[in-house]
């Protein structure tokens, strides 16, 4: 593949109870392995859902997110390792902090964090530059609102990071909407009239079980 504008995009969404079930089936279907449900408030695994849509071998991913006044930063790195080569599970730890510390908060974590796929990540994509970027966007992660019944946040959401993969770089675009009342088959539309191929897993956070459809689009010169 040559340089071009390959993108992610994740759709969450709260499944209803009777989902749940259907819903693990279908990811172990597609994926081949199962998502573990973690009870940590702020920790999930989270599994690549197809190994041909891997982020990036040496990747690792930072997220800032805004809700309700309160920030929530998010790093990703790869873990796991398969014969085949593609790291296919990755650890988040999602973190709140103040948002006036937000900056010297992500300064530590990157010289601390101990993982080598992060460091090669920093050294190839200069990754405090990107956040500090990232930072200083007006828009990141602020379209946001509640329902008229008072209890559902949806929020939709842009990052934009360059990524080192297979020795060229990437721009790669994350877009996270959540929406109420985990409509599975309006998240199927949405996917295929995107024309784009999807998987599934599921996730909890927060003691809240998510859906989350993860989509890849084509690189433009493949």
């Amino acid at each position: 593949m040559g340089m071009g504008d390959g993108r992610e995009v994740e759709a969450k969404f709260i499944p209803r109870e009777a989902q749940i079930d259907a819903l693990r089936k279908e990811h172990v279907k597609v994926s081949g392995f199962e998502i573990k449900l973690s009870t940590t408030k702020y920790q999930r695994d989270t599994y690549y859902d197809t190994p041909r849509m891997e982020l990036t071998p040496l990747g690792a991913v930072c997220r800032v997110r805004e809700i309700g006044g309160c920030v929530l930063v998010a790093f990703k790195a790869d873990l796991d390792e398969g014969r085949d080569g593609i790291v296919h599970k990755c650890l988040e730890e999602e973190e709140e902090i103040e948002s006036d510390k937000v900056r010297d908060f992500l300064g530590y974590k990157i010289q601390n964090r101990p993982y080598a796929a992060l460091r090669s990540f920093m050294e190839l994509n200069r990754l405090e530059g990107a956040l500090q970027e990232l930072l200083r966007c007006e828009d990141y992660r602020r379209d946001q609102r509640v329902y008229s019944d008072g209890t559902t946040l949806v929020e939709v959401s842009v990052d934009e990071l360059v990524f080192q993969r297979n020795d060229r770089r990437v721009p790669s675009m994350f877009v996270e909407s959540e929406f109420k009342g985990g409509d599975y088959e309006q998240f199927k539309g949405f996917c295929s009239g995107l024309k784009m191929q999807f998987d599934l897993k599921i996730c909890q956070l927060n003691k809240v079980q998510i859906g989350v459809m993860r989509l890849m689009t084509p690189d433009r010169n493949d």
